[in-house]
């Protein structure tokens, strides 16, 4: 019988339907498997979908040492259950956040496959995986380090296990998803990296609070859905760039997603405080002072995503100003795509055009992408690419 395979979006990865088979002589428990898309699979390799597999760098031996499990399990770092220093007073914007995330309750993987929004977070993971396909160095003269800021319950770590990275560190605000990250990641077969975890506000505190001083510069720094509480003010987004550019190489990446500014500024032009669907929702209080984002932080709105966001704060990041301010901490601007542009240009693309199909994001006559209300909430997103250049800064 031919197995049946599903994306399943509660383990970002793809299952086997099929009854398993019974276990036989297999190859040494070094070896690890990686074939192209379009290649025959074994059918232990069907739940692997995200980016790609590339050949293994000479740093990146196809097994890591134990040592990865003794840093999955390490304690959290030397900061309040909270997530927040006591001497400090807590930021009203970071603290809402913090708790909407760690009260979200853990339904269940299997639960996840009958989400209202099941072929949105396909289509979302799709999108991820083609920004770190596209950013990550196939080839390296030294080991690949990725910082995931705001890693969140740990969806991206398949995702940069297929990208062939050597050393990954993932920090968030939400304590209880720092530890769900840790399990995921523990929970992981064959994985070929090495990851620590700490509970951090990087828009407020210095990574070198938590890193040790000899950490490895980073080739990337990635934020997903998340970058736009940083602009609840000034201060937070230079905290956060500082961060970025500090902890980067010379030439490392700086990728992430956020809400389009263009689309919020056009709805606010016709007057509109309040849009969205049956999936998502945005509102304002208030309209736009003179029409425009200046100055340009602190623009609230608040945001409901169906089985996901519960009208929880956000805050508009103006594309120019962003794009202004990070060339200030020696960020340049290497990308800029609207979601469904990455779409049009990457959907006959023979491997990511099949990653589509595996996921199962095509519509009912079976063409690839998504449509109606789900096309419009994910048109309201747009992925970017900093480069880091000019002189080397004082390393982490």
């Amino acid at each position: 019988m031919i197995p049946q395979t599903m994306y399943d979006p509660a383990r970002d990865c793809f299952t086997s339907s099929s009854p398993p088979k019974p276990q036989a002589q297999s190859p040494s428990k070094n070896s690890r498997k990686r074939r192209l898309p379009g290649t025959n699979r074994d059918s232990e390799e069907e739940e692997i979908g995200n980016v790609p597999s590339r050949s293994p760098s000479p740093h990146r031996p196809l097994k890591r040492p134990n040592i990865r499990k003794e840093r999955a399990l390490d304690p959290l770092p030397a900061e309040s259950s909270h997530g927040e220093p006591a001497a400090k007073k807590p930021c009203v914007g970071v603290d809402v956040v913090k708790k909407h995330y760690n009260d979200r309750r853990e339904i269940g993987r299997s639960a996840r496959k009958y989400s209202p929004i099941i072929k949105l977070r396909a289509f979302n993971n799709w999108i991820k995986s083609c920004l770190i396909q596209k950013f990550t160095p196939y080839t390296s003269d030294h080991p690949l380090v990725v910082l995931d800021m705001g890693c969140g319950k740990g969806g991206d770590l398949l995702k940069w296990d297929k990208a062939r990275i050597n050393i990954y560190v993932g920090v968030d605000v939400a304590d209880v998803s720092v530890s769900q990250a840790r399990n995921r990641y523990r929970d992981m077969k064959r994985v070929g990296f090495e990851a620590s975890f700490y509970v951090l506000d990087c828009f407020r505190r210095s990574l070198r609070d938590v890193l040790p001083r000899d950490h490895p510069p980073f080739d990337i720094v990635s934020m997903q859905f998340c970058m736009h509480y940083a602009f609840e003010s000034e201060r937070q987004a230079r905290t956060l760039l500082e961060n970025v550019t500090r902890g980067l190489r010379l030439g490392g990446k700086f990728i992430g997603t956020i809400p389009n500014s263009e689309i919020i500024e056009s709805h606010l032009k016709e007057g509109e405080l309040k849009w969205g669907n049956q999936f998502y929702r945005v509102e304002f209080e208030k309209p736009l002072p003179n029409g425009c984002f200046r100055p340009p932080f602190g623009h609230r709105y608040s945001f409901f995503l169906q089985d996901a966001v519960e009208d929880v704060p956000e805050y508009v990041v103006p594309f120019g100003a962003f794009r202004s301010l990070a060339e200030e901490y020696n960020l340049e601007l290497l990308y800029r795509k609207p979601f469904m542009d990455i779409f049009q240009e990457e959907k006959q693309d023979r491997e990511l055009g099949y990653l589509l199909d595996r996921m199962g994001v095509v519509d009912q006559d079976g063409r690839r992408g998504i449509q109606g209300d789900e096309r419009e909430c994910a048109a309201f997103y747009l992925a970017f690419a900093f480069e880091k250049r000019g002189v080397r800064l004082q390393a982490l």
